[in-house]
């Protein structure tokens, strides 16, 4: 069977773990229905998956402040735990908006007046040149931290390789003009 590059392509039109994962986890359900309520690979219940570690575990969005959610992600990121997530509404942060159904990692940020990032898988983010490379600084603006749902997962044999956690620096890319292929639904509010 050929896979078609744009169904599982980020930059450069070279595979994207992340989507090639998300696929596996929706064959995977749909064989042996683990969950049918996984919304997509930012769910707490999709990590182990991968990790074959237990400890998981998450909080829809509005639930935690602002505080809370910066604490819960440097304290996670610091024991060396996976942190995803994703916003419930399409908002504009920046130069761009977010995007539903979609997971994020989570990062320290360079940006001192930033509570955290959130790094989009895809390497980019809708009407962006790339140059972040999927990273947005989060403010603490009242808005968009009440719109955040976040689940921490244990890093399973994956906790040796634990290091210095710092902030995520973009590399420098040569970029070309690269089409992002996102459903429109996705990028639609209200859902």
């Amino acid at each position: 069977m050929k896979i078609s590059k744009y169904i599982v392509s980020s930059k450069s039109d070279k595979a994207c773990w992340s989507t090639l994962l998300e696929k596996a986890i929706i064959k995977y359900n749909a064989i042996y229905e683990v969950d049918t309520e996984i919304g997509g690979i930012g769910s707490h219940v999709v990590p182990p998956l991968f990790t074959g570690e237990g400890e998981s575990f998450g909080f829809p969005a509005n639930v935690l402040n602002a505080d809370q959610l910066k604490v819960m992600v440097e304290n996670s990121l610091m024991e060396g735990k996976f942190v995803v997530g994703g916003f419930n509404q399409v908002k504009p942060i920046g130069n761009t908006n977010t995007v539903i159904g979609h997971a994020y990692t989570y990062l320290l940020s360079t940006d001192p007046n930033a509570l955290f990032s959130m790094r989009n898988p895809w390497g980019g983010n809708p009407g962006t040149n790339g140059k972040e490379d999927g990273v947005l600084n989060i403010p603490d603006d009242g808005i968009i931290p009440t719109l955040i749902d976040i689940g921490v997962t244990g890093p399973g044999k994956a906790a040796p390789m634990k290091r210095d956690i710092k902030p995520y620096t973009p590399p420098t890319y040569s970029f070309t003009t690269h089409k992002m292929r996102v459903s429109a639904v996705l990028m639609k509010s209200g859902m």
